[in-house]
């Protein structure tokens, strides 16, 4: 009768050990459980920015000489806060350009292209 106390015992301490770890695993995963209805969602991003539109603009440009302009531009956008996407094609002259409106706008867009010693021709506007 011993043994079987002593195993109950130790199977609840094993549970309860794994128990614990599952919900340090879900933790650190960023996940929770809401309130209602238990439905599972990213903790870490609130509903509000679940939300958000992306727009996309195309930027003729002007003074892009080479490949190597046009590939340092392109890094160049997809390094600042709030773009998603950024094409930049030397053979058009164009850039393509998708981003965050709450993040970054189209102004700071453009003036990050002529920060790169470029110049801004046209911009088309696609929402």
């Amino acid at each position: 009768m011993g043994n079987q106390q002593e195993g109950s015992k130790s199977y609840r301490i094993i549970r309860g050990i794994l128990l614990a770890a599952v919900l340090l695993a879900a933790g650190a995963l960023g996940w929770r459980a809401t309130q209602s209805g238990g439905e599972i969602q990213p903790a870490m991003f609130p509903p509000s920015y679940e939300v958000t539109q992306h727009a996309r603009v195309e930027i003729d440009i002007q003074g892009m000489d080479c490949l190597m302009c046009a590939a340092g531009l392109q890094n160049h956008l997809r390094a600042l806060p709030g773009v998603l996407k950024a094409e930049v094609s030397y053979q058009d002259k164009r850039a393509l350009v998708e981003f965050n409106p709450m993040v970054v706008d189209r102004a700071q867009l453009e003036k990050a292209i002529e920060k790169a010693g470029l110049k801004v021709a046209g911009v088309i506007s696609h929402n």
